[in-house]
């Protein structure tokens, strides 16, 4: 035996071998990932059921938004309706209902917001003004705004002030 010739061997090499395997192997794996991507695919009756939850959750959503819009057109109606304030019935006299108090949030100057009870807009939509805040005094940071004591012409005269006098942009420097 040792006289015999050693022939070549014929056939494929190792590393033949071995790249055919690895082919394979990708090939299992692919499919693999196929079969595990069909399995959690769901049922027709299963989609069905996930369209109709899916339709019903965008309805809800659709239905929310147009709630909220009529809600913000109700808001905006009222205030436009609104004397924002009442008469006297006896004598006549009419009283506004504006309302305010005194903001101090830190890194701002001190504030109010003044807003009308009834219909709850603020000056800045009533009134056209850059901005809903206005800086308050020493004064009324210690005792108050009390607007309720302040006649119409008062907020009126305030209201022009503060057209010319954008103070507002101030609060937030």
């Amino acid at each position: 035996m040792s006289e015999e010739k050693q022939q070549p061997q014929v056939g494929i090499s190792p590393d033949q071998l071995a790249s055919i395997l690895d082919a394979i192997n990708n090939r299992s794996d692919e499919r693999m990932i196929k079969f595990a991507q069909e399995l959690r695919k769901p049922t027709p009756e299963e989609q069905a059921k996930l369209d109709r939850d899916l339709a019903k959750t965008k309805e809800r959503a659709l239905a929310a938004a147009r709630v909220a819009m009529a809600d913000e057109e109700g808001k905006k109606n009222a205030a436009k309706m609104c004397p924002h304030g009442t008469t006297h019935e006896g004598t006549g006299v009419f009283k506004h209902q504006w309302r305010a108090q005194v903001h101090t949030p830190a890194g701002e100057r001190a504030y109010y917001i003044p807003r009308c009870t009834q219909c709850g807009s603020t000056w800045d939509t009533v009134y056209g003004l850059p901005s809903p805040k206005v800086v308050a005094t020493q004064d009324q940071m210690k005792e108050g705004v009390n607007l309720d004591k302040w006649s119409v012409n008062d907020i009126h005269r305030v209201v022009e002030w503060l057209k010319l006098n954008p103070v507002a942009e101030e609060v937030t420097a």
